[in-house]
């Protein structure tokens, strides 16, 4: 959830350079306004089939973000996903939501700020299990500084990697 302009087309090249679907996050333009934290979803031929614009925004992205205002899912393949943003898996609505318009799994990028031994990033992730076995579905948790998980649908972690420094994006 590093959030990168609008027109890198790196996650496009990386998508299709792998052959696989994958998930960035990318500031869409908003005229006028502040712009959108946005979830882009790419197909293994680097086309953007979808994207999900963060509705509930953190602390001090409220100043720099325009929240989005509905809750889609996308195609991903044979299956439908839900993108929810972050801290927006703290919401259990928004998650039922996207389970209720037929979500099969969540995808979700993260990048939760640095604290103390991690704990910001421990707490955050600790709610993340509860989204996939109340909603039955499984959760990819995607972070940025580590704790990237596979969540299955009865929320037991199936893999999740070890806290790491934050990376930079370019």
């Amino acid at each position: 959830e590093h959030c990168l302009k609008w027109s890198n087309n790196r996650p496009a090249r990386a998508a299709r350079s792998n052959g696989v679907h994958l998930v960035a996050n990318l500031r869409e333009k908003h005229p006028g306004r502040n712009p959108y934290n946005v979830a882009c979803l790419y197909g293994p031929d680097g086309s953007l089939i979808g994207m999900q614009r963060k509705r509930r925004l953190f602390g001090r992205e409220k100043f720099v973000f325009t929240p989005g205002t509905t809750t889609r899912t996308v195609r991903c393949g044979e299956i439908t996903a839900g993108l929810p943003i972050c801290f927006e898996t703290q919401f259990s609505g928004i998650t039922r939501s996207l389970v209720r318009q037929g979500a099969e799994i969540i995808l979700v990028p993260v990048h939760d700020p640095e604290s103390p031994n991690g704990l910001f990033n421990y707490l955050h992730a600790a709610a993340v299990p509860f989204r996939a076995a109340e909603n039955g579905v499984p959760v990819v948790w995607a972070e940025s500084t580590g704790l990237s998980s596979v969540i299955d649908r009865h929320g037991r972690i199936a893999e999740q990697a070890e806290l790491g420094p934050v990376r930079a994006v370019v």
